[in-house]
This record gives C-alpha cells, structure tokens and sequence, in this order.
C-alpha cells in the first residue's frame, strides 16, 4: 500500500530508513525540529558491503537480510502512521555492479523512492548532522560506515550557525578489510589520500568521530581511560591519547578478553579495522580533540530540511524546553527562571549562561516522583536523556544543577560522578541549584509568581523583592532557604524588600470557584 494511503497517527512524525553497507537501521523522530525526539531506533546487521570485496557485487544472503529487514520496518511505518519516510542507501549500493537493480526491486516491491546518496552527499550530510548537534563544531567530520570513510569540513560561524563544507569518500570501510590496503601501502596506503584531500589537515580544529565502528571504539577508550560514564555522545580525548588507543587496537588486531566485555559481539571483529582507519586518519589530520558525535547522515537530512532560522537555535535549549515543558505542572517556567536567576551570575561567559538556560529549563524534571527519591531521579534523568551539544563536562553540570535544586546529598557516589564530570564549574552550578529551590520553594511553581519577584545583588547582601500587594506571602522555609543561598554566594546576609514588582498595579490573577 503506498504510503499515501496510510492512516495518519501524527501528521508531525517522520521516519528514516537508512541502508548502510554494515547495517539497515529504522528511525522514528517526532517531528522535523532542530532538536526532534526519538521515538524509535532498530538496526538489523545485514552486511551488505561484505559481497563488494569478492566481486562487486551485494551477496544474495545479504540482500534477503536486507529485504527482510525492510519488510519489517515498512510494516512498521505504516502501523505508525508516518507523515513522511525519507528512504536512502549509502556506500555499498553505490559501489555495488547489482545495486541499480536492488534498489528497483525495494522501490517496486515497497511502492516507495530510495534516494542512493553519492559519496560526497553522504560525507556532507553527516557533517551536517555533526553540526546539528555541535553548533561550534570547527575541524573535520568523519563517518566510518561498513565500506566507506566520508570525511567532511566544518567551519563555525558567528551565532552558533555552523556549517558543513567540502566532502570526499575513501573505500575504508571495515568490511573492505583496510588493513590489506594499509599493508600494501604502508602508512601512506591509508594517510596519502586523506592528506592529498585535506592538506590543512583539521586545520586547528576537532575531528568529529561519526558512524557505529568508532562508537564501539569511544566505549572501548572509556575503559582504557577508566572513564565511568559511557554515553557516547560528547565524550572527547585528546587526539594524541586516541591515536594511540587506536594505533595499539590496529597492531594487536584483535580485542582483549576484558576488551569484549565492552563491546557488542558485532562489532568485535571488525573494531581493530576501524581503528586502525582511526589511527590514519588522524596522523593524517592532526586535530586538536577526538570528540564523539550521535548525531550523522540521519540527523543530517533532517537539519537540511530546516530553514535558516531555525538552524540557527541553539539545539540543547531547544531540546531542554521540550523535555522540560512535558514535566513541567502548572505550565512552563524556564523563560522566567532564567530572567530570576540571571542578578546571581552577573559575569558568566556564554557557554555557562547556556547550561543555565538549558537548568531552567529542565529544573521541574523529578516533581511527579516520591519525594524520597526526587533528587537521585533528578539526577540520573538530567544525566542521561538524550540532550545534543553536550559534552561530559557539562552534563555534569547541568545534573548538579538540577539535584541541588531538589536538595540532594552530595556525599552519594551518584553525585560524586557528577561533580567529577562538572569540574570546577560544578560550584557554580550547585549555586544554580539552590537558587532554582528558592524560586520553586517561593512560587509554587507557577510562573506568575516567580515574575512578580526578583533576586538583587546589593553590595554584599542577596536581597529577595517581593510584590508590594500581599500577592506573595512569605513562609519560613523561604526565609531559611534564601538565607542558605546567600551563604553559597558567599555574601554577608540577605533581606527581604517589598516593591511594585508585578508592573500591573498589583493585580494578580483572579481566582475562580470551581
């Protein structure tokens, strides 16, 4: 049935399907946004690009894997009720001598058009999905699929709008047994092409590792670095400590017994080639960081469906008001948390203002919880929901932020983890968090009330003003709490003031009888 036909669940959803030369992988977002949820993510190992090093052909076996795989995930999408499905394939059907005719077969037996993205397309829409997530990103994109290695400039621009440029694709891929050509060319059978593409190497920027080989590579550097956190995405090493990571995996050629325990038996095999692909690429290169993307082609085709201006909003914002504005009671309050809290960090640069932001946001994430355990959900929920543009470091911060707000124990070994990530900026966050437990504390969570009251700084007194009118009376535990503020500021006391506040006259709000 085409998809015309279908019956519409949410006219806002859109899938992706997208046949890669290792794996065919179905994807669900809520809706084309610059920072869309995900709804759905299943990947079936196919291996198309296997058949491509004995004749250049896809293997029968693959190719039912593949069909099969799609039979699924078609049924899938039309249970779903999609809007939209965005069907691409990448390097093995390009290459492959029978790939015109898989890709009729699919379109024939599906009723739908597979897009067959060239190698310099493919490139550019993962640097593109790279910028999706990394607004800054400056240096080099790199996407390892099963056949192919795209890699990609990035350059960043004024007001977060980053933009991916020039785009060029090597047969790298794992499943084209790269050690073979490094073994035949020495070094230079790998690096000499990528230098002769790049000869500015990363230019002084980061290479952005892209593709499931090198996130299976990212958890393996984790434990060699005795890193305890392992969400991928965000997580950096210096390009030196990855080189050599990588250089040691490629010689040994094979993962140790401690290794596989941390990585997915699929990729075991074939992780030692991709590494060593790694290990070349940044000889080649000579970036300044490694640092891990989640976001790629998939995201990629996506962002290139926005327009310029929604380009340009910030993605961890965007995502922190979706997430926040789903938990929030009695409407959203991040906009005016933001304006309550800014007097407290009068010379934050803009990368804290943005985690602040970003805390405001998602500062009501744990209110439906038991309240003996809202802080430690607090926590573990801000830790790790899927928020782009992020790296470690801040995703300690910003889950600090948000369990000081629900008054959580910094001696648990949850919290310790968290002010490890944040660094020395986690005493500021702290900060944060306790001010966000005045507001709520004050307020009752309602944005009205957090408006018609300001925080000041006056000399060394934290002043706490209030509306003139009686709209908001005051309890004990707002007192005890601004006092315990003022002393993390590190100010001699606090006092309360009583003014005009709400800019109406003092009019509040009426109240209706139910």
């Amino acid at each position: 049935m085409p998809f015309s036909e279908q019956h519409r669940v949410d006219p806002r959803q859109v899938g992706l399907i997208d046949i890669g030369s290792n794996s065919v992988r179905f994807v669900v977002y809520d809706a084309v946004a610059r920072a869309p949820m995900l709804k759905f993510n299943e990947k079936a190992m196919c291996g198309l690009g296997r058949g491509l090093k004995l004749d250049g052909n896809l293997g029968e076996a693959e190719m039912a894997a593949t069909m099969k795989a799609l039979q699924r995930y078609f049924g899938l999408a039309r249970a779903m009720g999609l809007e939209a499905l965005d069907v691409f394939a990448t390097e093995a059907v390009r290459a492959a001598a029978n790939g015109p005719a898989f890709v009729a077969e699919i379109e024939e037996r599906f009723g739908v058009k597979v897009a067959v993205l060239s190698g310099e397309a493919e490139g550019r829409y993962a640097g593109l999905g790279v910028v999706s997530h990394f607004p800054d990103a400056r240096g080099v994109a790199g996407d390892l699929g099963g056949a192919s290695l795209e890699l990609c400039e990035l350059h960043a621009r004024p007001g977060g709008d980053g933009e991916a440029g020039r785009a060029v694709t090597f047969p790298f891929g794992p499943l084209r047994k790269p050690e073979k050509l490094a073994r035949r060319g020495g070094a230079c059978g790998l690096e000499a092409p990528i230098r002769e593409a790049f000869p500015a190497g990363a230019d002084g920027g980061d290479f952005y590792a892209v593709g499931g080989a090198w996130r299976a590579f990212a958890k393996l550097a984790m434990v060699h670095q005795g890193h305890g956190f392992r969400i991928v995405e965000g997580f950096a090493l210096d390009a030196g400590t990855a080189r050599a990571i990588a250089e040691d995996v490629a010689a040994r050629g094979e993962l140790t017994a401690a290794e596989r325990a941390h990585v997915s038996k699929r990729r075991q095999d074939t992780l030692p080639a991709a590494a060593l692909v790694l290990a070349a690429t940044l000889r080649a290169l000579a970036p300044a960081r490694v640092v891990f993307s989640a976001g790629g082609v998939r995201e990629g085709r996506l962002f290139a469906r926005l327009d310029a201006a929604e380009r340009r909003r910030d993605p961890l914002i965007e995502a922190a008001r979706r997430y926040g504005g789903v938990e929030s009671r009695f409407g959203r309050v991040g906009t005016e948390l933001v304006a309550w809290t800014a007097p407290l960090f009068p010379d934050e640069g803009p990368a804290e203002r943005r985690l602040r932001v970003a805390a405001c946001h998602l500062s009501d994430v744990a209110w439906s919880t038991h309240p003996d355990y809202r802080d430690v959900y607090a926590l573990d929920r801000v830790l790790h929901l899927p928020l782009p543009g992020l790296d470690h470091q801040a995703r300690g911060w910003l889950g600090l932020a948000v369990y000081a707000r629900y008054r959580g124990d910094l001696a648990t070994a949850q919290a310790r983890e968290a002010q490890a990530l944040a660094g020395e900026g986690g005493a500021r966050a702290l900060v944060l968090g306790q001010a966000l437990q005045l507001a709520y504390r004050l307020s009752g969570a309602t944005a009205h009330l957090i408006a018609a009251s300001r925080l000041e700084r006056a000399g060394d007194r934290l002043v706490l003003v209030l509306p003139d009118d009686g709209s908001l009376p005051l309890g004990d535990a707002v007192e005890r709490r601004l006092a315990t503020l003022a002393k993390a500021l590190g100010v001699a006391g606090s006092e309360i003031r009583h003014a005009d506040t709400n800019g109406n006259g003092g009019q509040q709000p009426a109240l209706r009888a139910s």
